[in-house]
């Protein structure tokens, strides 16, 4: 089901290879993952070891055991080893079960996750990990045989899990910023500065340039501008289900649409063509 090999191609996994609710995959020193998506969701714990980790072309961040991360479908992500071997366990959702399930929350998981991927972390307690895992058990054949209909309960509450972590995290994480970064960002994430420039946005805050971009970077761990070009990319790729490169960039303001094809790479580890046609192979 997982893929550890060296490779610079972006594969997709489908939901297809879905054999199971959850996995668990042990990884040797310095196994390397290829940059991968997939058509399903994945909410992954590390239960022994270190490894690294990065999403959508971010810098890779430091993993151990109790560290949650997650990925959409509109994310790209790969994980590597580091010379400690690691172990961690998978849990997948399609979005069909994903939409059911988000329906108990009072927020837009669907539409929120791709942009939480990227910059969560997260850390469970040893109650929470030890929990999780002892649900995690009850899909091991060998020691218990329940029905398909017991297992669907279980793995929907073990996702309702990880949900309300990333938003206790995401809650948490915006009561420590001041209100006017949480404004800012509020409005980034919506999509308002899509077609700004960085010295248009910081002017809507009031506050100067210097002073803006110095704090915003202390809060959110990157720049004004690399954050509203990550929204406008993520924005792209909804684009691309239905327009071309060309009106893509267009559409975003891109006046050279080389300019866009080298920012798209960066961030996704494959250009808005390959992009574009792995989705349309996926359809056919």
């Amino acid at each position: 089901m997982k893929k550890s090999i060296i490779s610079r191609k972006t594969a997709i996994y489908t939901k297809n290879e879905i054999k199971d609710f959850s996995y668990t995959s042990p990884c040797g020193a310095f196994c390397i993952q290829e940059p991968h998506r997939h058509t399903f969701y994945e909410f992954t714990i590390i239960t022994s070891g270190t490894c690294e980790h990065s999403i959508d072309g971010n810098q890779p961040f430091f993993l151990s055991r109790g560290d949650v991360y997650f990925v959409t479908p509109q994310n790209i992500h790969q994980l590597s080893n580091l010379p400690e071997n690691h172990q961690h366990r998978d849990f997948y959702a399609t979005t069909e079960k994903m939409k059911e399930i988000c329906k108990a929350f009072n927020f837009d998981f669907i539409g929120e996750l791709p942009k939480l991927a990227p910059v969560f972390r997260k850390k469970l307690t040893e109650n929470q990990l030890v929990a999780l895992e002892e649900k995690a058990t009850f899909f091991n054949p060998n020691l218990y045989t329940f029905s398909p209909e017991i297992l669907e309960d279980i793995h929907t509450s073990i996702i309702a899990d990880f949900l309300g972590i990333i938003l206790q995290s995401n809650h948490e994480k915006r009561n420590l910023l001041p209100d006017w970064i949480t404004t800012l960002v509020q409005r980034l994430d919506s999509g308002d500065f899509i077609l700004n420039s960085v010295e248009e946005i910081v002017k809507t805050t009031g506050y100067a340039h210097g002073y803006v971009c110095r704090q915003f970077k202390k809060y959110m761990g990157k720049t004004l501008l690399s954050y509203n070009n990550a929204i406008k990319l993520r924005e792209s790729v909804n684009l691309l289900k239905t327009h071309s490169v060309m009106q893509t960039a267009s559409i975003l303001g891109w006046d050279n649409p080389k300019n866009y094809n080298i920012s798209f790479k960066k961030l996704y580890g494959l250009t808005p063509s390959q992009y574009r046609k792995s989705i349309q192979d996926e359809n056919a």
